[in-house]
């Protein structure tokens, strides 16, 4: 009797072991998946942030670059079409930058799906980066440069440069704030590293990180509106 109860002790150890080694196993499989996914969106996210300081470079220079114009001529040229053509080939390397970004995260989805509304919001920002741009290229397509001379319409001038660089930089600020969330999430609070990195403190009060400003509800409200927006363009 005792050999069939030893018996019946050994395959429980041995069953536990089986399904210890099945969730051990399925965990490994599971980390190198999110690992794997994190690599590849770490390296979307510095891209498109290096796209995002190349066109926003132009118009932090574009005011500068009218003044030393302004008082230099000979110096420093300022042609309309020289400068649209830079925006438009910075935009069209961005476009690129920010649609890899896109599918790094649609390809490894599942093991980032906690945090889809923080990509929402930061696809929602840079689309209202590439409207400002978009508006700007219109803007200044008209205008006359010779007009810049008055202080009113310098004073639009430098607006709008100054809304798309300040837009452009709150935006790479976003995407390091979702670099540190994935990796934190994935790497640390001890499932790689015990350690946390801390997380972005603007030095501005009036400025946010994106954990501090995102809110589900309030994304799933601005989704539907701009779907809704969208159809009523067609």
């Amino acid at each position: 009797m005792g050999w069939l109860i030893a018996l019946i002790i050994a395959i429980m150890h041995l069953k536990k072991a089986r399904k210890d080694n099945q969730v051990a196993l399925k965990y490994e499989i599971k980390k190198n998946i999110q690992i794997n996914a994190f690599k590849e969106i770490n390296k979307a996210i510095y891209k498109l942030s290096c796209g995002l300081s190349n066109i926003s470079t132009i118009f932090l220079s574009l005011l500068g670059d009218y003044k030393l114009h302004e008082n230099y001529p000979s110096l420093l040229s300022f042609e309309k079409n020289q400068i649209l053509k830079e925006i438009r080939d910075k935009n069209i390397i961005l476009l690129d930058k920010y649609t890899d970004f896109l599918l790094a995260i649609e390809s490894n989805e599942i093991s980032v799906i906690e945090f889809d509304h923080f990509r929402k919001y930061i696809q929602f920002r840079i689309e209202d980066f590439k409207e400002a741009v978009k508006s700007f290229e219109k803007y200044f397509e008209k205008l006359e440069l010779d007009t810049l001379k008055g202080e009113e319409i310098f004073s639009d001038f430098k607006s709008r440069c100054d809304k798309i660089c300040e837009l452009g930089n709150t935006i790479q600020g976003y995407l390091y704030d979702y670099r540190i969330l994935l990796m934190n999430y994935i790497l640390g609070s001890g499932e790689i590293f015990d350690e946390l990195v801390p997380e972005r403190k603007p030095r501005d009060p009036n400025y946010k990180t994106l954990n501090e400003i995102v809110d589900k509800k309030e994304v799933k409200k601005e989704e539907e509106k701009r779907i809704q927006d969208a159809i009523k363009k067609k």
